[in-house]
């Protein structure tokens, strides 16, 4: 008894290990970084939110916006009204939790299918992919919807041998709470992955029986229940409809793709860089699993089921994105971590060594080259080329590969005494390796480059210009920009310009107004109709591609004279 109690502390306090290195590498830099990309959406719905009062209706600058489910954005409302503040930082906050929640499950099935070692090696694995930690950064609903699989996946191996209303319910609570993140995902791909265990040893049965059904139809009434109050409650401006975006973006989408059409072998690339640095070893566990299919134990088969069935159903949709498939990580490293820490036989043990010097071989190999040509490249590109880099961003590239090779080859020779195990004491040194190597980007060089992001400032120059304008003549044309808006701090009703009708009442007006626009769509009409050049321009460097260049934003300020501020914006926009 007492050898259990010490073996059960061992493992609370190794994951407690884990987990405490994910939040350092995880939490470590997330609100240093202003928004890109989509992350505006959840930052200007959230804020649209608390200034209207309604959050069941989202929009964007005052137009309906449901294209996404609603719980993502009530999880950075409620972690915004915890903490008082509605920054980058919270706005982040939680994909890292449900990043950690992903971790805990992840080891949580390793150790119960397998073992403790399993599960603390697929941990080590999933928190040192590209793939986790780079949603883990962002502000979207990815890592919200894979902890949802995950703790769907979870709950069913800790009750499937204790079937019932309670067990199916909390199974349906969490996916269709978890479709309020992202979509149907949430559901579809939890029921995919239980189906090959559940055809097993007649446990489709469960399906019959009426404690099933009844938590079903209380799990179908957890989600539509929102949608229908959104409904009810729709203000006479507010056209979209929550069932039907959820209709449109999940089962149109799939089968009837009108956007996002990747190629059908995309995930054939897609899930090796979502696992980065670890392809290697992934391969080898894919190849070795597949080839000895008779002979894996049958936690392993369902494994191998489960990530195939993953696979296949993201592969069999018309719509592609290598983000989608990111719920086949965790099973992914799991698979991993059953092929270097269970036993087999002599085939098995020789595909394991390849595959782990190989491993051995790229990260080293990665390492030395970040360490030695990394500030060489990066000299070159700044003294050759012009590239405005961050200055230090060569140092940093020596520092994380050094420290690499040197914490590498540092813990595989401290772990002697603890893990006698050369193959599990190489392992670590490889997670730890790659875990300096990520760390270093995303909580250093990442940070770094972050300064070369240029919306931000422009939006802050034109609060600055506008303070004194009524929101009303405050116009986008085409699109509402969600970052800007959300660093103007722009109060609806804001006036989006759509077709050139809308542009010359508003150019009629004699009141002083601004207009932005992205460069791409500032042509044809809308240029013979403003033929003066913009007042303030997002700042262009030379390396950017075209189509970067095309997304980069303009403002015309309209019968007003140019402030001191847009002057000097003007100036600095010139001289760079």
């Amino acid at each position: 008894m007492q050898e259990g109690k010490t073996t059960i502390v061992r493992r609370y306090w190794l994951e407690g290990l884990v987990l405490l290195a994910a939040s350092v590498l995880l939490l470590a830099s997330i609100g240093g970084r202003s928004l890109w990309a989509s992350e505006g959406r959840w930052a200007e719905v959230v804020r649209e939110m608390f200034t209207s009062g309604d959050f069941f209706h989202p929009t964007i600058g005052g137009q309906p916006y449901f294209d996404k489910p609603l719980l993502t954005y009530w999880v950075i409302a409620a972690c915004s009204a915890i903490t008082g503040r509605l920054d980058e930082y919270i706005i982040r906050l939680p994909s890292v939790l449900a990043a950690l929640a992903t971790l805990v499950c992840t080891m949580y099935l390793g150790r119960r299918l397998w073992s403790n070692t399993v599960g603390l090696l697929a941990g080590g694995f999933l928190l040192t992919s590209y793939g986790l930690l780079t949603y883990a950064n962002i502000a979207s609903s990815e890592t919200e919807n894979l902890a949802a699989v995950m703790l769907a996946v979870s709950w069913y191996w800790a009750r499937r041998e204790h079937p019932g209303f309670v067990t199916f319910l909390v199974f349906y609570i969490i996916m269709f709470i978890g479709s309020h993140m992202k979509g149907l995902t949430a559901f579809v791909v939890p029921v995919a992955v239980i189906l090959p265990d559940l055809l097993r040893q007649r446990r489709w049965r469960w399906l019959l029986w009426p404690s099933h059904w009844l938590a079903f139809g209380i799990g179908v009434c957890v989600y539509v229940v929102p949608f229908i109050y959104a409904t009810l409650t729709q203000p006479g401006s507010y056209v979209q409809s929550g069932l039907y975006m959820a209709f449109h973006e999940n089962i149109l989408r799939y089968v009837q793709p009108f956007d996002h059409k990747g190629p059908i072998y995309l995930y054939l690339v897609g899930v090796p860089i979502l696992a980065l640095p670890w392809i290697p070893i992934l391969i080898g566990a894919l190849i070795t699993s597949i080839t000895n299919w008779k002979k894996l134990d049958s936690n392993t088969r369902w494994l191998l089921e489960a990530t195939l069935m993953i696979f296949a159903f993201f592969t069999l949709s018309g719509s592609r994105r290598i983000y989608y498939i990111l719920p086949i990580l965790p099973f992914c490293m799991l698979l991993m971590a059953v092929f270097l820490a269970e036993a087999g036989d002599e085939i098995v043990g020789k595909h394991r060594e390849r595959g782990l010097r190989i491993q051995t071989i790229v990260l080293v190999v990665t390492a030395v080259l970040e360490s030695t040509l990394g500030p060489v490249v990066v000299w070159i590109l700044i003294s050759k080329y012009g590239w405005e880099l961050p200055s230090g961003f060569g140092l940093s590239l020596f520092a994380a590969g050094f420290v690499a090779l040197l914490a590498g080859a540092a813990v595989h020779k401290m772990l002697v005494p603890v893990l006698p195990n050369p193959r599990l004491r190489a392992i670590w040194a490889l997670i730890l390796m790659a875990g300096v190597l990520q760390g270093g980007f995303f909580i250093w060089q990442y940070s770094m480059l972050d300064g070369r992001r240029t919306e931000r400032p422009f939006a802050l120059r034109m609060k600055a210009a506008t303070e004194s304008l009524p929101s009303d003549r405050i116009a986008f044309w085409h699109k509402c920009e969600d970052k800007t808006l959300f660093y103007m701090e722009l109060n609806p009703p804001i006036t989006l310009l759509t077709n050139e009708t809308d542009l010359r009442d508003f150019l009629e007006c004699d009141q002083p107004g601004v207009i932005i626009s992205q460069d791409r769509y500032a042509r044809g009409a809308f240029t013979s109709m403003l033929p003066f050049e913009p007042t303030c321009e997002e700042t262009i460097y030379k390396w950017e591609s075209a189509g970067t260049q095309e997304k980069k934003l303009k403002a015309w300020l309209i019968n007003q004279a140019v402030s001191q501020v847009d002057v000097e914006t003007e100036e600095a926009n010139s001289a760079k």
